[in-house]
């Protein structure tokens, strides 16, 4: 991992992840058909649909082939599919929001902290040799 600048915010990222299976499926009617795949595993139809762009649910036949159909859908329709056959069952692709604001990076006090009079620093209370970091402008100063 690269470091990071002293102040610099973390990057924070929206959480997203795979809800399902339900009963009720996407019919065409619902969300447009992104093309359908055979022969597929639950976790290659999420892989699959991850690599589509667009793609933010499924249906998908466990038990008749293993197959699963990609889907587009509107906010509106990804929560509430309206088909139903009794065997195959949908997922779907949800975020829980825009990612976090991260918290404002600290503002460094000017004032100094040091007695940079001190060569080495020594800490008063143990006598210590040390180095002494203050915040300063632009950033923290060793002295």
């Amino acid at each position: 991992m690269a470091p990071r600048a002293l102040g610099a915010p973390l990057a924070l990222a929206a959480a997203s992840e795979w809800q399902g299976p339900f009963e009720q499926i996407y019919q065409d009617s619902d969300c447009p058909n992104l093309g359908c795949f055979g022969d597929y595993v639950l976790e290659q139809c999420k892989s699959q649909c991850e690599q589509s762009a667009g793609c933010n649910a499924f249906n998908f036949a466990a038990y008749a082939g293993k197959a699963c159909c990609l889907r587009q859908c509107s906010d509106a329709t990804l929560v509430s599919p309206s088909g139903a056959d009794g065997s195959d069952v949908s997922y779907r692709f949800v975020s829980s929001g825009p990612a976090p604001t991260p918290p404002p990076a600290p503002t460094p006090s000017a004032q100094t902290l040091c007695d940079v009079s001190r060569d080495p620093w020594r800490n008063p209370a143990t006598g210590e040799a040390g180095a002494c970091i203050s915040g300063g402008t632009p950033a923290f100063m060793w002295h």
